[in-house]
C-alpha cells in the first residue's frame, strides 16, 4: 500500500438500483468502477464504449482510405490512375459510409434524461 499513488479508500454504501446502475454504467464506459468515480469527480462524465461493429468500420475506413492515398500518391507519380482499382476502393468506401450511416440513424432508446439520474 506504501507503494500506490492513491492511498486513501472510501467507502460508500449504495441501494441494489444504485449499485446496478453505477456498474451498468462503468461496464458500458468500458473502464473499473473506480476509474469511472474519479472521471466523476475531475468533472468527467464518460459515454459508453463504441460499439465493436462501429471500431470495426472505422477500422476499414482508415484502410480504405489509406489505398486511395496510395491510389493518389502512384497517379501522381506516373501520371494516370489506376481507375479500376480506384472503383473498387471508392465502392468499398461508399459501402462503409453506409453501415456508418445506417449505425448512426438507429435509434437509440433513452430510459431516462441523463445517464447519472
Amino acid at each position: 500500500m506504501a507503494n500506490r499513488k492513491r492511498g486513501r479508500m472510501v467507502c460508500c454504501r449504495m441501494s441494489e438500483a444504485e449499485f446496478h446502475k453505477f456498474d451498468q454504467l462503468a461496464r458500458e464506459a468500458g473502464i473499473p468502477k473506480e476509474v469511472y468515480i474519479r472521471n466523476l469527480l475531475n468533472g468527467l462524465l464518460l459515454k459508453p464504449a463504441p460499439k465493436e461493429e462501429l471500431v470495426e468500420v472505422i477500422r476499414q475506413l482508415r484502410r480504405i482510405g489509406n489505398n486511395i492515398n496510395q491510389l493518389s500518391a502512384a497517379a501522381n507519380r506516373n501520371g494516370h490512375m489506376d481507375t479500376p482499382l480506384y472503383k473498387e476502393n471508392y465502392a468499398l468506401l461508399q459501402k462503409e459510409i453506409n453501415e456508418i450511416k445506417e449505425l448512426i440513424q438507429n435509434p437509440i432508446e433513452l430510459k431516462e434524461e441523463h445517464p447519472c439520474r
